[in-house]
């Protein structure tokens, strides 16, 4: 075996690693995160941070193949982690152990597919925001941004109640303030607005596609 060869497989180890180690803290703290305290229940339910922590491992690990591999595999792998704990911890939902049966598998599918083409864009996304030239950082910065602010403004017509409220407001002011904090050039901040403004819509859109198709088959979640 090669030097080049070995690099490689050295790269695909640790890209895979990574997204276990990621994945596995992702289930760990989705299913135990609203024991912690009361108002973790609506953190833990948003989908956008787990976006963004496929954004973060593509950014550690820079390679754009890597980067989409390992944002995909650590939101498969966190979406079976989280309702592995669901089972064991004898929480139900979707997934019920009846026998050998396992019920709820399209809702366990479903996720797992959104999540490898989730956790794959946002993953090169990260991986290109670290490595890329200025179109890239800038989308990269608009990316995450209007995921935040999408994601906010469709869930505060949807969620009630006051700790709800003051989750979404958090996520809403977070992803219009990172234009500001991650572009590394103030001339750039006016593109990564007007960018973030077109993925907060398109963002919109999807989540509120894929948790209707999830609740088609049986998904109960908030």
């Amino acid at each position: 075996m090669g030097p080049v060869t070995m690099h490689c497989v050295a790269s695909f180890l640790r890209a895979v690693a990574l997204a276990v180690v990621v994945g596995v803290a992702l289930g760990i703290v989705g299913q135990t995160g609203s024991d912690l305290h009361p108002g973790m229940r609506w953190v833990v339910a948003l989908g956008v941070p787990w976006l963004v922590t496929a954004f973060v491992a593509g950014a550690l690990l820079g390679g754009r193949v890597r980067g989409a591999f390992a944002g995909a595999t650590a939101l498969v792998v966190g979406t079976l982690a989280y309702y592995a704990l669901r089972v064991l911890l004898g929480g139900g939902g979707p997934l019920e152990l009846e026998g050998l049966a396992l019920r709820g598998g399209p809702v366990v599918i479903g996720w797992c597919v959104a999540a490898v083409f989730g956790g794959a864009v946002f993953g090169l996304a990260g991986a290109l925001w670290r490595r890329g030239g200025t179109v890239a950082h800038v989308a990269g910065a608009a990316l995450v941004s209007g995921a935040l602010v999408g994601e906010a403004l469709l869930l505060i017509g949807e969620w009630a109640g006051r700790g709800a409220r003051l989750v979404l407001t958090a996520e809403l002011a977070l992803g219009a303030a990172l234009p500001f904090l991650i572009t590394r050039r103030r001339v750039l901040i006016l593109p990564a607005l007007a960018l973030t403004a077109v993925v907060a819509v398109t963002v919109g859109v999807a989540e509120d596609g894929v948790r209707d198709a999830l609740r088609e088959v049986g998904w109960r979640g908030a």
